[in-house]
């Protein structure tokens, strides 16, 4: 289910071999197994029937053993469940899925709040109403496999995944958070905290970090200074972040970077003339200017770099912005 849609539908067959009155069960699960779609694990379109004690438990409520040569035709299963990982098939019913039965998949799928899950229906056919064959759902998986849908046994594959993505990043949405950079010498935290109130007094889940912490939808997650790029990484993989705020201190973008690799809006605060120099081997205004205008070099084509005409050096960082620039400066008020 993706959505309010049922994609994709698989009959699930349990692990079994036809008898040919030749081969025993044993060489009858040899034979299935020599299928270069078998493998271990998930790594292939089917997974190899294991001949364990569950299975010789299985024929022996068929009256069989593993030596057992199965009359031709007979069919042998080798486990109760159909479950891709111990051997069984899938065949692919999409198109004979009554409307019926995609309506309480929907319908199972939406009472749990789930956009995309698979659901697990146990019933003698697709082609009927549940309730007409004493059927029903009896799961609802939020992290359902694909592989059954991709690369049915039998059938022709659908793609899931394309009506994943659609369903996650509607047409028009690059899947992107948008992102405001904030560099300086002073002011950065309290620039960075009033640009976060303007965007969560909008309606944005907003993500924000400082050298006072992290917050997150008006929730603090990390105390401490956290302007680094580490910061900002576990902001922007936060699934309830709908734009972010980063302060960005010289610190961390000399030890690692930026935590993004664009943004949509860089503000330069100023440089000043002297502040935080001597440490992390920025030992003048021009070092400590290269290091902020970073920051600018990486505004989106599509963005903004905010600079302070006041501060020449911050002035002259307009040349590096890919994107538009914005100058901004204090004025003087009189009365």
């Amino acid at each position: 289910m993706v959505g309010d849609k049922l994609v994709a539908a698989s009959r699930r067959e349990p692990p079994q071999v036809v008898g040919d009155g030749l081969h025993t069960v044993r060489e009858l699960v040899d034979i299935v197994n020599q299928d270069p779609r078998r493998g271990e694990g998930h790594s292939t379109s089917l997974t190899k029937i294991r001949f364990d004690d569950i299975a010789v438990a299985r024929l022996d409520v068929q009256g069989l053993t593993p030596e057992s040569i199965p009359a031709k035709g007979r069919r042998v299963i080798l486990r109760n469940n159909a479950n891709l990982s111990t051997g069984g098939t899938a065949t692919d019913v999409t198109d004979d899925v009554h409307p019926a039965v995609a309506a309480r998949a929907v319908a199972a799928a939406q009472m749990v709040g789930l956009h995309i899950c698979g659901v697990d229906v146990v019933c003698e056919t697709m082609l009927h109403p549940l309730e007409s064959q004493n059927g029903g759902v009896v799961e609802v998986n939020a992290a359902p496999g694909l592989r059954m849908h991709l690369s049915p046994s039998y059938g022709k594959g659908r793609a899931v995944g394309v009506a994943m993505i659609n369903e996650l990043f509607p047409a028009g949405d690059n899947g992107r958070v948008p992102v405001i950079a904030v560099t300086g010498t002073n002011g950065k935290t309290t620039t960075t905290r009033l640009i976060a109130h303007l965007l969560a007094a909008s309606g944005l889940r907003t993500g924000m970090t400082n050298t006072d912490g992290v917050w997150v939808n008006g929730r603090q997650t990390d105390s401490g200074d956290c302007s680094g790029p580490k910061s900002a990484r576990n902001v922007l993989m936060h699934p309830d972040v709908d734009a972010a705020v980063f302060e960005i201190a010289r610190g961390g973008v000399l030890r690692e970077g930026l935590g993004f690799d664009r943004c949509e809006v860089a503000v330069v605060t100023n440089i000043g003339s002297g502040d935080h120099l001597g440490l992390n081997y920025i030992t003048t205004v021009e070092d400590l200017a290269v290091l902020k205008r970073v920051v600018v070099q990486n505004v989106s084509p599509t963005g903004y770099a905010v600079l302070n005409a006041a501060d020449p050096i911050v002035a002259d960082m307009a040349a590096t912005c890919p994107g538009k620039v914005i100058f901004l400066r204090q004025t003087a008020t009189t009365h």
